[in-house]
Order: C-alpha cells, then structure tokens, then sequence
C-alpha cells in the first residue's frame, strides 16, 4: 500500500536523523568512503568498501523494484477507475 510505504519512508528518514545527531553529539564523524582515494587503501579497507558497494547496489535495486511495484499498482488502480 502507497501509504504504508511512505510511512515507512518517513520513519527511517528519521532514525536517520536520530542516528546523524546521536554521531555528532559524541563526536563519531560518519565514514564517507569518498573522502580517501583508492590508491590510498590497504587491503582490507578495500574489502570493506567492496562489502559497502555491494550493500549499496543490492539496496538501490530493492528500492527501484519497491517503485516499480509501487507505480504498477497505482496504474492498476487507475485502469479500474477509468473502467
């Protein structure tokens, strides 16, 4: 359901905010694997990033097939409508 998807988009959106504030206040500066350049990694720091892109695509497409999902089912909904 539409609304309970944005819900839950909500509700991570602030425990996401939680999170960076909780970070800040005891001065955890976030990992930014940009800041570094490549040739500047040991090898398990490499691994590590490997690991994170990984994650970072694996997510990207559970999101895109939520969205696909999600506009599928409003253009079923409004194919009902307009029958």
């Amino acid at each position: 359901d539409f609304n309970e998807d944005k819900d839950q988009l909500v509700a991570i959106k602030e425990k996401q905010k939680v999170i960076a504030l909780v970070q800040h206040s005891h001065g955890i500066e976030s990992c930014h694997w940009w800041k570094t350049p490549l040739d500047q990694l040991n090898l398990r720091e490499l691994y590590e990033q490997d690991e994170c892109f990984v994650e970072f695509i694996n997510l990207n497409s559970v999101t895109r097939d939520k969205k696909i999902a999600t506009i599928s089912s409003m253009h079923a909904l409004m194919d009902e409508d307009v029958l």
